[in-house]
């Protein structure tokens, strides 16, 4: 079955920045698969429902290097210092424990990194996910930081 727009309310909503491409569901299992691609970026979202107690998000995001002087991961951990619409370090982390989260968490690997969240809840994840993704799209890479990293 293919699902519409208007048929699959999920937290990311059509809009000013993200639009809907397809949805897929298994009535049979209860999986729900949703694709929103971000009209400036071309990143896309998937969402998968899948029937369980937690929700998790991984933002994947390339990071192809010509060298082996780890930029990729030095950035990995620089996302979490602060972005454009919240500059302060540690306030995605304890939104994330306001929101019932186990809190945040990435890894790098040869090609890409990888953002993650796992949440009590969609409704949890909804709420962080504008900050997430603000600290993943817009980090302020500040000069003091690159030190410490």
């Amino acid at each position: 079955m293919t699902l519409s727009k208007d048929t699959d309310p999920l937290f990311v909503k059509e809009g000013a920045d993200f639009m809907y491409q397809k949805g897929t569901s298994d009535p049979e299992d209860g999986y729900r698969t949703s694709v929103y691609r971000h009209r400036d970026s071309e990143m896309r979202i998937v969402m998968c429902r899948i029937p369980r107690p937690l929700c998790t998000l991984h933002i994947y995001v390339p990071t192809i290097t010509d060298n082996n002087k780890g930029l990729p991961h030095t950035l990995e951990h620089l996302i979490f210092c602060g972005s454009k619409q919240y500059p302060h370090r540690g306030y995605l982390d304890a939104m994330a424990v306001c929101n019932f989260s186990e809190g945040t968490n990435a890894w790098t690997d040869v090609d890409h990194t990888c953002y993650t969240l796992s949440a009590s809840s969609e409704q949890a994840v909804a709420n962080m996910l504008p900050v997430y993704l603000d600290h993943v799209l817009n980090p302020l890479l500040r000069d003091h930081q690159f030190v410490t990293e």
